[in-house]
């Protein structure tokens, strides 16, 4: 981890037109599939409360033309009303959710200027981890050909993941 915050912050120092541009083209390729996402999410909750309002609207017709009893016909019009607000409320969520994406840029001037704050690291303490990462996500070690590898993913904050160019997330190590 230590070398890759070493490459990362030489990179910036040394092509920081180059890093701005890598950095917001990988950001806007997450941030679309992540609109994308959430508007496929938000298109099938809004089909399923139509779907859901012309259940309840039969239900009503038939508890009044007697094909099912008053219990019934509340016990089933709670259950799909209260699926009903579950869908509202995570389709708000989702449309919050989006617009803070749409709204947030990339602060490319924070890593730059850490890279600037930090040029040499000897090595690495609590302080400097929480100021460049957000988060790592470590997958599961597979064994090929008698090399272990590992991905590791190294979330940036404000950034992202920013894989250099040459850079891999593939850790390897022979067993």
């Amino acid at each position: 981890m230590l070398n890759h915050i070493r490459r990362l912050t030489v990179y910036v120092r040394e092509h920081e037109d180059e890093f701005t541009n890598l950095v917001m083209r990988q950001s806007k390729r997450e941030s679309e599939k992540t609109i994308r996402n959430y508007n496929d999410e938000i298109t099938h909750a809004q089909k399923r409360l139509k779907e859901l309002d012309v259940i309840i609207q039969h239900l009503y017709e038939d508890n009044v033309a007697g094909k099912i009893s008053d219990e019934l016909f509340e016990k089933m019009t709670i259950s799909y009303e209260n699926e009903q607000e579950k869908l509202k409320t995570r389709t708000d969520e989702l449309r919050i959710a989006s617009s803070e994406v749409i709204e947030k840029t990339s602060n490319v001037s924070y890593m730059v200027s850490l890279a600037q704050k930090y040029i040499d690291i000897p090595e690495l303490n609590a302080k400097i981890i929480r100021e460049f990462i957000s988060k790592i996500i470590v997958s599961k070690a597979e064994i090929v050909d008698g090399v272990r590898k590992q991905q590791v993913r190294i979330i940036y904050n404000g950034v992202g993941e920013v894989l250099l160019p040459g850079q891999s997330q593939i850790l390897r190590s022979k067993e």
